[in-house]
């Protein structure tokens, strides 16, 4: 009886509280003011009035632009309507007044200040496509708070991540890394290690500007990553994080965020660590020329770890509403050392030994990297009219050595060497760029530019002598100097114009080179060039949400110390490789066709493009009295088309199929220079098809456990006298969020039913033919945790223009060349 009238009196007093709220349905449909359609997709949220920060309601517009609505509490509220490109619309009403409010038909007209810009709407987006880039949000996909940055990567559309965990953006190597819309030779130093050990849930956002304008420099072939942080707020919010694996790997750091006043700080620091398993590796070169050394075999272990740091930070002081300076800096170092053991034997026609030999090989390598920035930005009371003035210093040494001990087992000659490297680069860059609006849908941009950059090698070789003491081998290469004075100017000009947008731009650029032999002045030579680099991009809005977009833009690539240092590396005696200080900036065209479709459940974006160049650095080898000597020159030409597809279909809030796949069509040919260099009047050709294919599904299973099945293929890939490995890998991950999403566990497995994989690479020219077989562990299980704390309030400004220099080219070491980013 007791329990019978409890629930009779909180019936009684739940009806009361029903008939004192009348729940009202909001209702209305949204429109484009110019064209007078339907606009799908579009946002809307209510707010209390008295409470406008917190939103109580959210959804999107049907396919025809309506919306309905119901709010069960009675009192004074505001509905907003958004949709990217129009400007935002609020209304207020009043609910518990009536039952139905009917806000009939609500127009959007076009916001001038974007230009050319779509992004899915309603269930959070995850990629935004702009006239000049595409935009993966991290901070919006439930995997990024238990990933790494270079897991995510394989994620954001036109960027694969292969087997080694190279990066590559639409199929090439040649692209630059930006961090914040500066160049981040943080990342290009070590782009694996790096990438693998910033979590992701300390990226905001990742942009792909595959369409670089008159304002980049002319340098990146493929285009730019940029990486953007997650925005320091008023306040104080520290990350930590820590990771390892089973193939040797730890990790761990933070990353912190302060303001206070006017002034503000972000920053990160990381450790990181690793200890490789031993890798086996088996060649065999075969000699087309001299049957008395036909065959060299070469049978061996490879063990490779390495440990280093890296620390970014950017502190900001707002003097007044217009006026904002910031001082930034990353540091990176690093140590790494490779053990070699290899049994080399060289044999006749017949097969018969002519010599045989085994090598130990210490090589010790060290990298770091240093960058200072200064920025002054000047806001007008004119909407987006901006003024910045820069400053870059760059600090860039890389140290390389090696000690082989050679043993004789069969008719060779004992030769123990030991040779050393070290090459500095230094750069200082001055900048100013102005951008200002006029006339609501236009908008111009200028800017000039200097660099000065002093690149020095320091190299040494010595050999054992019979008497036990080291002598010194000395080469005119041994102190090498290159000096560039490169200056830039150049002008943009933007305008969108209902569902039309243009990007258009040209940039000027002269190069001053200066090339010295301290011990050898007859070898000192100038070189001088100029220029003129021309972009354009224009789009057009299908629908609401589908956008056409046509783009041509001309890069050129300098080669960096790596490429033009002499240095001779005889590590291995057998295989000797050496820089070309006489190359040649590289010339590349590119144009691209990109159309985009999104909405709420399913997202695509298609890129077709195609790439040429005429005098591409590659690099030649030739044998000489059984020793093989590589080196770079401008030997080839090149043609690709390439066509990227990103799809990712949300089912429903638990379950979504993401796909990431490219594929292109290579055609490369040897040009005059190749012929020169070999004395041979028969060209080289090679060409093929290529592809890759990275596919997951996501599934949140119960107790909120994000679960993650992925894998990649991937094609052998195409150079010009050689050829690549195909390979294929796949992965299971758990994660899981506590206290409030603060701490964030995953674990993971790679390969499990693969304990080692076999790569295969070969190369061929009329000479000689080599075939490469290396055997690695590639199964893996590992583990990451983060942990986030603190309360943040405001944000904190950042400069929106700084120097980023990406003009310079090295040679790959798992992810793009030297960072870059816009000027």
């Amino acid at each position: 009886m007791k329990k019978n009238g409890l629930l009779v009196l909180f019936a009684f007093f739940a009806l009361g509280s029903y008939a004192n709220d009348i729940i009202t349905e909001v209702k209305g449909q949204v429109m484009d003011s110019v064209a007078q359609e339907t606009i799908p997709y579009a946002t809307v949220t209510i707010v209390r009035a008295e409470n406008p920060a917190e939103v109580i309601k959210g959804l999107v517009t049907d396919d025809d632009g309506n919306f309905k609505v119901s709010i069960d509490k009675a009192g004074d509220y505001l509905l907003t309507v958004s949709f990217i490109g129009k400007k935002t619309v609020s209304l207020p009403f009043k609910a518990g007044e009536e039952t139905t409010v009917d806000l009939q038909q609500i127009a959007l007209s076009d916001d001038t200040n974007v230009l050319g810009e779509v992004t899915v709407v309603g269930q959070k987006p995850l990629v935004k496509v702009d006239i000049d880039k595409i935009t993966y949000s991290m901070e919006d996909d439930p995997e990024s708070k238990t990933n790494s940055t270079l897991e995510m990567l394989k994620k954001v559309p036109m960027v694969t991540v292969d087997g080694d965990e190279n990066v590559q953006l639409k199929g090439s190597s040649n692209f630059k890394f930006y961090m914040n819309g500066k160049p981040s030779t943080l990342i290009s130093s070590n782009p694996k290690d790096v990438l693998k050990s910033i979590p992701a849930n300390t990226i905001k956002r990742i942009e792909v500007i595959t369409d670089p304008g008159a304002k980049y420099d002319a340098e990146g072939v493929a285009g730019i990553i940029n990486i953007v942080t997650q925005s320091a707020l008023g306040g104080y919010t520290v990350s930590l994080n820590a990771g390892g694996n089973t193939l040797g790997g730890l990790n761990g750091g933070t990353y912190f965020t302060v303001k206070y006043g006017k002034v503000g700080f972000t920053g990160m620091y990381n450790l990181f660590t690793y200890n490789s398993p031993a890798g086996e590796n088996r060649s065999i070169r075969t000699n087309f020329l001299d049957d008395n050394m036909k065959y060299m075999h070469q049978d061996g272990t490879m063990k490779y770890d390495g440990r280093g740091q890296f620390g970014y930070g950017e502190l900001s002081y707002e003097i007044d509403t217009f006026n904002l300076v910031t001082l930034s800096f990353n540091r990176y170092a690093g140590s790494f050392d490779l053990d070699m053991k290899t049994t080399t034997e060289l044999q006749n026609a017949a097969e018969q030994t002519v010599f045989k030999y085994r090598e130990e090989r210490y090589n010790p390598i060290g990298q770091a990297n240093t960058t200072i920035d200064a920025n002054y930005q000047r806001i007008f009371p004119v909407p987006d009219r901006l003024l910045t003035i820069s400053y870059r210093l760059n600090l860039t040494p890389n140290d390389n050595s090696s000690e082989n001990e050679v043993t004789n087992i069969e008719n060779f000659v004992n030769r123990n060497n030991k040779q050393f490297t070290n090459a500095d680069d230094k750069e200082h860059t001055f900048q100013l760029d102005f951008t200002t609006p006029f006339n609501k849908i236009h908008s111009l941009e200028t800017g000039v530019k200097y660099i000065l950059r002093d690149s020095r090698s320091e190299s040494g070789h010595s050999m054992l002598g019979d008497d036990g003491n080291w002598l010194n081998m000395p080469s005119d290469w041994d102190d090498f100097k290159n000096r560039q004075d490169i200056l830039a100017a150049y002008i943009g000009y933007s305008l969108k114009y209902k569902k039309w947008g243009v990007k258009t731009g040209l940039r000027y650029e002269a190069t001053f080179l200066e090339a010295s032999y301290k011990l050898n002045n007859s070898m000192n030579f100038k070189k001088d060039y100029q220029n003129m680099v021309p972009s354009v991009a224009v789009s057009y809005q299908i629908k609401p949400l589908q956008t056409l977009r046509l783009s041509y833009n001309m890069h050129i690539s300098r080669p960096g110390i790596s490429y033009l240092n002499p240095y001779v590396n005889s590590s291995d005696t057998s295989y000797i490789n050496y820089g070309n200080p006489n190359l040649n900036a590289v010339q590349n065209n590119s144009i691209s066709l990109n159309y985009n479709f999104f909405n709420p459940k399913f997202n695509m974006n298609a890129d077709l493009s195609y790439n040429f160049a005429n005098n591409e650095i590659d690099n030649y080898t030739w044998i000489d009295n059984a020793i093989s000597y590589t080196t770079y020159d401008n030997i080839s030409q090149s043609k690709k088309l390439n066509l990227s597809l990103y799809l990712n279909w949300t089912l429903n809030p638990k379950l979504r199929i993401y796909s990431n796949l490219g594929g292109r069509y290579v055609d490369l040919r040897s040009n005059k220079r190749y012929l020169e260099l070999s004395n041979s009047s028969t060209s080289v050709t090679n060409h093929g098809f290529e592809g890759n294919a990275f596919y997951g599904i996501q599934y949140t299973a119960p107790w909120k456990l994000i679960t993650n099945i992925n894998g990649g293929n991937y094609s052998p890939n195409i150079g010009l006298q050689r050829k690549g490995t195909g390979f294929f890998y796949y992965v299971l991950s758990i994660g899981k969020n506590l206290l409030n999403d603060k701490l964030n566990l995953r674990a993971y497995i790679v390969n499990a039913f693969h304990d080692k994989m076999t790569f295969e690479n070969n190369q061929w020219t009329p000479d000689y033919s080599y075939d490469s077989w290396n055997t690695q562990s590639r199964r893996n299980i590992g583990f990451s945790v983060s942990y986030r704390f603190g309360e943040m309030k405001q944000q904190i400004k950042k400069t929106q223009r700084k120097i980023e220099n990406n003009d310079k080219m090295s040679i790959d070491q798992g992810g793009g060349g030297d960072g870059g980013a816009s000027m």
